[in-house]
């Protein structure tokens, strides 16, 4: 392609490039199915940057003119054929964004008629845009991947104005508690995608070198107390290696309350963090684990992340983590395995979820209901299985042995099995998400151990009942 371009503006030069694709497709001479110049051909050309290349080739997607398929280019529609565009946000960090990106190729690609472009977002700017309609960016926003977490936030905000009702016609062959963690009054409102157990994960070199049995789930806690005294290590004011790592997260500290039998709200439900012994022992046991015993770092309730940094630098040898972390061992050189969190409710967990909703925004429902559909498919189920540590919500799939797992996930995958329908969110804790968070930063000061179980307890019981 040989074109002149003179020494103009940016402005106009990004104007003879728009005007030069649109002629091209208009005219016909670049008929359907053409493969349009690539971008670093068009960069060169026009004299322009890689970003405002793809901005104009973008404008052309918007119009229904082109179709980008990842790792081919940009090629023409057919007019007859006009293609439906579709934005998916999608937050960031995530583990799961790769292999959620191969399954909207796979999509784009089976249905030519619709381009669904996945848009990585910062987790804090999708949670900011919430009350804004998820404005996030100048692109229209049609489906959101969020977490369980998230869609709780947005319980709180009433997420009928931000999510539009999903009809799937059969919602048995998928894992009850993280369709319970998408639904408000009765209403789907996200698509489960897939799941993530928190499980205690520990270091088998290091219970080696200790001369240990490796834990079970049918440990008592005083068992796993012994085992954290043995791997501690102190050489003079120095903690060389801890026995276990204590997260403050809301998605880890309530396992300790639900293993031992406790609750965030009495049996009939009215009643928000009643006098409940088996609650108040559970973070009692935690905090003592820290200030008591000293075989977890106090520090660590600060950084909910830092547990598994000392995990993986081989500083601690038990730790409570989702299965979505095990992303993060690979390459690593010493032996690990995970369990149950042992407890005296040995069919209880904690999990969290990824799912996916259609924004209020979208006008083509019927086509981001397709994609939906499809990412909750036996074909796409089984792709996530093979490609990532989260469980697929197919519970056929995820159950299925001839189906192959991610291998990161190791030889006990299937653990996730003798929990199955008794895992819960924090959804089915009771409270509502400000509630959660206030108790989370409330339970801060017991962390620091400059207040009681009992103190907070009472505090948040007697403010709610104000309210």
């Amino acid at each position: 392609m040989a074109r002149e371009v003179s020494r103009t503006t940016f402005k106009e030069r990004f104007h003879q490039l728009d005007q030069y694709l649109h002629s091209k497709i208009e005219s016909g001479e670049w008929a359907p199915g053409t493969y349009i110049p690539s971008e670093s051909e068009l960069t060169q050309t026009f004299k322009l940057s890689r970003p405002s290349v793809r901005k104009a080739v973008g404008k052309l997607a918007e119009e229904g003119l082109v179709r980008t398929i990842h790792g081919a280019g940009s090629v023409v529609c057919d007019p007859a054929q006009t293609s439906t565009n579709l934005y998916m946000y999608w937050g960031m960090p995530s583990y799961e964004y790769e292999t959620m990106k191969a399954l909207i190729d796979r999509f784009n690609q089976a249905n030519p008629h619709i381009h669904v472009e996945l848009v990585k977002t910062p987790r804090e700017a999708l949670g900011a845009s919430a009350k804004d309609g998820f404005q996030v960016s100048g692109k229209r926003t049609d489906l959101i991947g969020m977490s369980n977490t998230f869609f709780y936030q947005l319980v709180d905000e009433n997420p009928k104005q931000f999510l539009r009702p999903l009809h799937l016609d059969d919602l048995s062959p998928f894992s009850k508690p993280h369709i319970r963690a998408f639904t408000h009054k009765g209403r789907l409102l996200a698509a489960p995608i897939s799941f993530a157990p928190i499980v205690l994960v520990y270091n088998k070199s290091m219970f080696d070198a200790a001369g240990l049995a490796y834990p079970e789930s049918s440990w008592s806690w005083q068992e796993l107390l012994q085992a954290a005294r043995a791997l501690t290590r102190i050489e003079g004011d120095q903690t060389e290696q801890y026995g276990f790592s204590f997260s403050a997260s809301p998605n880890r500290w309530p396992l300790f309350v639900l293993q031992n039998g406790g609750s965030f709200r009495s049996g009939d439900g009215d009643e928000p963090l009643t006098d409940d012994p088996a609650s108040q022992e559970a973070l009692q046991f935690a905090i003592d684990l820290m200030y008591k015993h000293k075989v977890a770092p106090v520090f660590a309730t600060e950084n909910f992340r830092l547990g598994e940094l000392l995990f993986l630098r081989e500083k601690v040898g038990m730790i409570l983590t989702s299965y979505v972390f095990l992303e993060e061992f690979s390459g690593i050189d010493f032996e690990w395995d995970y369990i149950r969190f042992p407890g005296e409710v040995p069919d209880s967990g904690l999990s969290l979820a990824t799912g996916i909703g259609i924004s209020t925004q979208c006008e083509a429902v019927d086509e981001a209901n397709q994609l939906i559909q499809y990412l909750i498919s036996e074909e796409a189920q089984s792709y996530i299985k093979q490609h990532v540590c989260s469980i697929p919500v197919r519970t056929a799939v995820a159950e299925d042995r001839s189906l192959p797992h991610s291998p990161l996930a190791g030889y006990s995958y299937y653990l996730f099995e003798s929990l199955k329908d008794n895992l819960l969110t924090v959804m089915d804790f009771g409270l509502s998400y400000k509630q959660l968070t206030e108790l989370n930063q409330e339970l801060g000061l017991v962390w620091a151990n400059v207040a009681s179980v009992d103190e907070v307890w009472n505090r948040l019981r007697d403010q709610w009942k104000r309210i």
